[in-house]
C-alpha cells in the first residue's frame, strides 16, 4: 500500500500539538533569542579583542557575514509565522518548499559561518596566520604557518 503525506496536514498535526499551548511557544522563543543575543555579545567582544587592523577587519567581515545570513533567515522565519495562513496554499505548489525550509538552510548556513569566524578567531589567538577561501559562498579557513607571537 502507498502513503502518501500532505504536507498542509503534517503542518496542521505539528502546529496544533506543538504550540497548541502558546506558553511553550513564548518559552522557545525566549530560551531561542536569549542563546542568539548571548552569542551575539560573545563573538562582537571576540572582534574587539583583535591585536591587529588585520586581525578586526577578517573578525569584521565573518561576523557580519554570519550574523547578515542568519538575520536574512530569522527574517524569513518571522515571515512565515505571520503568515502561515496566507503562504500554506502555495507550498503544494513548491513541492513542499516552504519558508521554514528556507529558515533551516540560512540559519544552518550561518550558524557555519559562525563556526568558521570562531575558528579563525582560535587560530589567530594561537599566533596562526589566517586566509580565507571561498568554496562557492562557504568560507573555507586556511591557516599559513605561524607568525612570531607578540610578548606581552
Amino acid at each position: 500500500m502507498l502513503w502518501t503525506v500532505n504536507y498542509n496536514d503534517c503542518l496542521h498535526v505539528c502546529s496544533n500539538s506543538c504550540f497548541e499551548d502558546r506558553h511553550i511557544f513564548v518559552v522557545f522563543v525566549i530560551v531561542y533569542a536569549t542563546g542568539v543575543i548571548a552569542t551575539v555579545f560573545s563573538s562582537v567582544s571576540l572582534v574587539l579583542a583583535s591585536r591587529s587592523e588585520q586581525e578586526y577587519e577578517l573578525r569584521r567581515n565573518m561576523l557580519a557575514f554570519a550574523l547578515g545570513t542568519y538575520g536574512m533567515a530569522f527574517l524569513i522565519w518571522s515571515l512565515e509565522m505571520g503568515h502561515c495562513e496566507v503562504l500554506r496554499p502555495y507550498y503544494d505548489q513548491l513541492y513542499g518548499l516552504t519558508l521554514h525550509i528556507i529558515w533551516h538552510l540560512g540559519a544552518g548556513f550561518g550558524t557555519y559561518v559562525l563556526l568558521a569566524f570562531i575558528n579563525i578567531c582560535r587560530c589567530q589567538s594561537l599566533g596562526y596566520i589566517v586566509e580565507i577561501d571561498y568554496l562557492w559562498c562557504f568560507p573555507i579557513v586556511k591557516i599559513n604557518g605561524r607568525e612570531k607571537l607578540l610578548q606581552h
